[in-house]
C-alpha cells in the first residue's frame, strides 16, 4: 500500500489526551486507517488502528521519523520498531482451485470478481465448496428477445417514413417523410442482408439466424415488413447442444471472427458516428433547410419591397386623383359660372 508522513502533535497532559490527540491527528490525515482509543480500565488506554481495506497489500506499518520517540513512549512501537500490540495481522484470502494447493490465488478482500470470467464469489468462512455453473438460458432468451424486438422497432420506423399511399376514390397520394431516401433504403438492405450471412467456423445445423429460431416475420404482410419473428423454444434447444457455435454465430471470437450481431453493431457504429451516412445525410438535409430559409427570406424582403413601391405608386395615383378631382370640379365650377353669365 502507499506510505504516508503525519506529523503527530501529541497535546495534552495525561495519556488519555495525548492518545486522544493522536487519534484526532491520524484521522484527519486521511492516511487509509481509522484510529480510536478504548479505555481498558482505570488509568489504562490503548490506541487502536484499523485498515480501511482488508488484504496484506493493505498492512499497517508505523514508524517514528526524524530521530523522534513518540511511538515508543506511548508503547505503541518496541524499540525494534515493531508494532507492539497486534491485535489481527493482516492476512488474503487464499483459494485453491480443484485441490492445487502449489497454486492458490490470493486476493485481498472475499469479494471476488476476477478469479473465473462472468463469475462472482463472496467467501464467508474456511472450508471445501463445489462452485457448479450452470448456463442461463433464460437470460439469453431475454437478451435475444430485446434484440429482435429492437430490431423490429427500427424497420417499422424505416417503414413508416419510406411508405407511399394512393387514395383511388380521391385519387390522392401521401408519402413518408423519406420517400425515396437513398440513405434509408441504402441502411434497411444493409440491415436484412446481416440475418441471412454465415459466419466461418460455425456448423451448418446452426448457420443461420433461421436455423436457431430468429426468422422472418410469416405471411404475406410479414414478409413484406421485413420484421423479425422469434422461436424461443427452438431457440432453447438448440443453445442446449450448440452454445459455443451460437456464440460463435452471434459474437466476436479470440480468432478475430466477427459474428453477425457484431457485424451489425459495427456496421451502426460506423453509421452513426462523426462521417457516417446518417451524419452526412443530416448534415446535408440541415444546409437545404438552411438554404431555403435563406431563400424564404431573401423572397419576403423582396415582396416587402415590391409592397412598398405598390404602396408608393397607389399613394402617387391618390394624389394625382385627389389633384385630378379637385381640377375637375373647379373646371366645372368655372363652366357653371360662364353659364350662369352666358343666359343673362
Amino acid at each position: 500500500g502507499e506510505s504516508k508522513e503525519i506529523e503527530i502533535n501529541p497535546e495534552g497532559d495525561t495519556n488519555e489526551e495525548r492518545l486522544n490527540a493522536i487519534a484526532r491527528q491520524i484521522n484527519q490525515a486521511q492516511a487509509g486507517v481509522t484510529a480510536s482509543v478504548v479505555k481498558l480500565a482505570a488509568g489504562e488506554y490503548k490506541l487502536y488502528l484499523t485498515s480501511k481495506e482488508t488484504g496484506t497489500v493493505n498492512q499497517i506499518s508505523l514508524a517514528d521519523v526524524g530521530g523522534d520517540r513518540v511511538l515508543k513512549d506511548l508503547g505503541v512501537l518496541t524499540e525494534d520498531d515493531e508494532i507492539a500490540h497486534e491485535a489481527q495481522a493482516a492476512t488474503d484470502s487464499v483459494i485453491e482451485i480443484n485441490g492445487d494447493t502449489a497454486n492458490p490465488a490470493r486476493r485481498s478482500g472475499n469479494q471476488i470478481t476476477d478469479l473465473i470470467p462472468g463469475i462472482n464469489i463472496t467467501l464467508k468462512e474456511e472450508g471445501i465448496v463445489t462452485l457448479g455453473v450452470e448456463l442461463d438460458k433464460d437470460k439469453i432468451v431475454q437478451n435475444v428477445k430485446a434484440f429482435v424486438d429492437a430490431y423490429n422497432a427500427v424497420i417499422d420506423y424505416i417503414n413508416q417514413h419510406k411508405s407511399f399511399s394512393y387514395d383511388a376514390a380521391t385519387k390522392t397520394g401521401s408519402k413518408g417523410a423519406l420517400f425515396g431516401d437513398s440513405a434509408l433504403l441504402n441502411i434497411e438492405s444493409k440491415l436484412k442482408e446481416f440475418l441471412y450471412q454465415t459466419v466461418d467456423g460455425v456448423p451448418q445445423s446452426v448457420g443461420l439466424l433461421s436455423l436457431v429460431g430468429i426468422k422472418g416475420a410469416s405471411g404475406i404482410e410479414g414478409a413484406k415488413s421485413g420484421r423479425l419473428e422469434f422461436d424461443q423454444e427452438l431457440f432453447k434447444t438448440k443453445l442446449e447442444s450448440n452454445l459455443d457455435d451460437i456464440a460463435r454465430l452471434f459474437g466476436a471470437t479470440s480468432d478475430g471472427t466477427q459474428g453477425i450481431f457484431t457485424r451489425m453493431h459495427d456496421a451502426l457504429f460506423e453509421w452513426t458516428g462523426s462521417s457516417g451516412i446518417l451524419k452526412t445525410k443530416t448534415d446535408t438535409l440541415q444546409k437545404q433547410m438552411s438554404d431555403i430559409d435563406k431563400q424564404v427570406a431573401a423572397m419576403e424582403d423582396r415582396l416587402a419591397k415590391r409592397e412598398e413601391y405598390y404602396y408608393a405608386k397607389f399613394m402617387a395615383m391618390e394624389k394625382a386623383l385627389a389633384a385630378v378631382q379637385s381640377q375637375s370640379a373647379w373646371l366645372s365650377a368655372q363652366l357653371t359660372a360662364i353659364s350662369s353669365n352666358w343666359k343673362k
